[in-house]
Order: structure tokens, then C-alpha cells, then sequence
């Protein structure tokens, strides 16, 4: 018997799609190229911070706190944001996260040139920061999502992580150059500017209104069930762990 050359669906190799896909999309591309320039002014603007605690005499204890506070909002806020983020239009939140930091950024401007900045007010703008990212930050995951086809997606992630490392390159970089040359009110002023094309970017998209035919969770709903799901999350991971590392008994 010959045997026949035919090959089925499973047996072809999967078809490989460009990192760079999610950029046909013009929506994405406008918010990707504004991730970039956004991402690399908040690269900037934190090194200036430590630079500014440095010259305003801050102590180690000071200096080391600033971590700290940073951290703080993720861990108070992350399963309300999320909640939240179900319940109110995922765009509306992200535009006022970008007012809310750029209103921060132009403020840490002002206080700075006026010479009213200390390192305590610097310890509470790095909070305040935090925060606006902890709300902005489950809202920003599902909007990339609804901005791109199922054929861009995986696309989108890769480029949304790309982002990250490009800008936490030319940040710093931008600000060891341009600390010297225009101050620190000028890279926080950016730092702001930054967060208003951010701002306009959004603006731009056009979310479609799909109609849910459940009827919506409130707040306390919303969040009891997240928590709900991140305990069991958390208990299956370390049954897993157990079951990984468990030894067979002789």
C-alpha cells in the first residue's frame, strides 16, 4: 500500500504571528507609543526624586521609606481596585487616574520651584502615586484587551512588557542627562505632561457599550468574591507546591 502524504490540521506547525501585529491597530499604536514616552518621563521622575531627597538632606531612614510607601497602596487597594474596575467603565477610570497623576506631577513642579518641597511631602506624593496606580492597574490590563482582535493580543501583552523595559531604560537615562541641564521642575513638569498624552490617548478610544445580561455585583459583592478567589487561588498554588516537592516514602 502507498502511503499517503496528506498531512491533518494538527499535524501543520502553528502559524507564527509578528511581535510587533498589535501596532496595525491604530488605537493600540497611539496608546502604545504613549506608554513608551509616559513610561520614560515616570523613569525620570523617580530618579529625580532620590536626587531631590539628596539634596534636600534627607536621612537613610527617609530615603528607604520611600520603598515602602510605594508598596503600600498595592497591597490596600489591589482587590478594591479590581472590584471597582467590574462595577464602573474601565475607561472613565483610567482617564481620572491620569488627571490624578498628572495633578501630582505639576504640584511636586510647583512646590519645588517655590522651594516648599521637603522630604516629607516627597514621601507622600510617592503614596499618593501608588495609589493612583493600584486603581489604574486592573483597569489597564482589561482595556488592552478590549482594544485588540484575538489575533493582536498576544502581541499586545508582548509589546505592553517591551514598554516597560524600554522605558525603564531611557528614563534614567533621560534624567542623568537632563538634570544637570533644566533642573528638577522640569522632569517632574514632563513627568506630568507625560501623564496628560496618556490622558488623550485614552480619550480617543471609542469603547463599545456591551450589555451584560447578568445584573451587576456592588462594591461589597465585587470584592468578596475576589477574595473569595484569591484565597482559593493561593491554596491551590500551595497544594500544588506540596504535591511538587512532596517525598515518596520508602
Amino acid at each position: 500500500m502507498e502511503k499517503t502524504s496528506e498531512k491533518t490540521s494538527e499535524d501543520e506547525p502553528a502559524e507564527k504571528t509578528s511581535t510587533w501585529l498589535a501596532l496595525r491597530n491604530a488605537i493600540f499604536r497611539r496608546l502604545w507609543l504613549a506608554m513608551v514616552v509616559s513610561g520614560s518621563c515616570i523613569g525620570a521622575y523617580n530618579t529625580a526624586v532620590y536626587w531631590a531627597l539628596h539634596s534636600l538632606g534627607a536621612n537613610t531612614v527617609l530615603v528607604s521609606l520611600m520603598a515602602t510607601v510605594s508598596a503600600l497602596p498595592y497591597t490596600l487597594f489591589t482587590l478594591p481596585a479590581g472590584a471597582i474596575a467590574d462595577m464602573i467603565d474601565r475607561k472613565k477610570i483610567l482617564l481620572a487616574v491620569q488627571l490624578w497623576h498628572a495633578a501630582l506631577a505639576f504640584a511636586m513642579a510647583i512646590l519645588w520651584m517655590t522651594h516648599l518641597l521637603n522630604p516629607y511631602i516627597i514621601l507622600a506624593s510617592a503614596f499618593l502615586f501608588s495609589v493612583g496606580f493600584a486603581f489604574g492597574s486592573p483597569a489597564h490590563s482589561s482595556v488592552i484587551a478590549e482594544m485588540v482582535s484575538a489575533e493582536e493580543l498576544g502581541s499586545a501583552y508582548t509589546l505592553a512588557g517591551l514598554q516597560m523595559d524600554v522605558s525603564g531604560i531611557i528614563g534614567p537615562l533621560l534624567s542623568a542627562l537632563l538634570l544637570p541641564l533644566a533642573g528638577v521642575s522640569f522632569i517632574f513638569g514632563a513627568n506630568g505632561l507625560g501623564f496628560i498624552l496618556m490622558f488623550l490617548a485614552i480619550l480617543q478610544w471609542k469603547r463599545p457599550k456591551v450589555q451584560s445580561s447578568l445584573p451587576l455585583e456592588n462594591f461589597f459583592e465585587s470584592l468578596t468574591t475576589a477574595i473569595r478567589y484569591d484565597c482559593r487561588s493561593r491554596c491551590s498554588r500551595s497544594s500544588d507546591l506540596d504535591r511538587l516537592y512532596q517525598r515518596p516514602e520508602f
